[in-house]
């Protein structure tokens, strides 16, 4: 019932983009928009019984000074009857444009995710930087670097390479980025990628690194089939989790823009 309501709610949504796009874009001329949204599953019945969805949504606005991002997926997997994965994730950007440099921009953000594997019930984390742009004709090519501070709470408070026992994790951290798009060839095929890394203050043993990337084939003008991949690395986890977690998954990609 929880991956049908889900899903209802992303279509009606998806179909209400659709057919106000063109009017939308129609009446915005300093606003632009771009729209891209990715749902992608699995399901096996017999010895092996396994149920996966996985819907990410890449969102940006911009004008001629801001420029906001918001990425946000949910991923929901049930193993022989065991629900492994219920997770969500949001990422929200703000960057400001500035006169003097084009390629090095301010931005300040926030960071929110619940996660099932990892035993997180909610995490916030709120951060500044800059982001780089060392290419200036190759926009979709960045670094983001800065600092923020997390919070976090979660179903256990016994952790390996950490002396600290609390189901609360909070601390100062540092953070590096590496974003990056491209097109490849005439078909348009979509190479895209994002690499982050986080290191806590409080702790030398609490980083992490995480993955995400994608390769798209345009089927038409708004769909692509795609292929995406996770990979996460911890070094501070709870008691049972490995280090490294990763997700394969196809999926059906849709992108609008004006």
């Amino acid at each position: 019932m929880k991956i049908k309501s889900f899903m209802n709610t992303f279509l009606v949504f998806t179909a209400i983009v659709l057919l106000c796009s063109d009017a939308f874009g129609q009446s915005t001329d300093t606003l632009k928009y771009k729209f891209d949204l990715q749902i992608g599953g699995q399901r096996k019945r017999g010895v092996f019984s396994q149920t996966s969805l996985r819907v990410t949504s890449n969102n940006k606005l911009e004008n001629k000074k801001l420029v906001f991002n918001n990425q946000s997926s949910y991923t929901y997997t049930e193993v022989n009857g065991n629900n492994i994965a219920d997770d969500w994730h949001f990422r929200s950007i703000l960057t400001f444009k500035l006169k003097s440099t084009e390629r090095i921009l301010p931005i300040f953000g926030h960071n929110y995710f619940k996660n099932v594997l990892y035993r997180i019930s909610n995490s916030h984390r709120a951060f500044t930087g800059v982001r780089i742009i060392p290419i200036k004709k190759y926009k979709d090519f960045s670094f983001v670097a800065g600092a923020g501070y997390e919070f976090s709470n979660y179903s256990n408070e016994i952790f390996i390479n950490s002396p600290f026992l609390s189901s609360q994790r909070d601390f100062g951290l540092a953070f590096f980025g590496l974003i990056g798009k491209h097109q490849i060839g005439k078909q348009k095929i979509i190479l895209e990628y994002n690499f982050s890394s986080v290191q806590s203050f409080k702790e030398a043993n609490d980083f992490s690194f995480w993955l995400t990337s994608g390769l798209s084939v345009p089927i038409g003008k708004h769909l692509f089939l795609g292929l995406s991949y996770d990979f996460r690395y911890r070094n501070v986890h709870l008691v049972e989790i490995p280090k490294i977690n990763d997700f394969l998954m196809f999926n059906i990609r849709i992108k609008l823009s004006n």
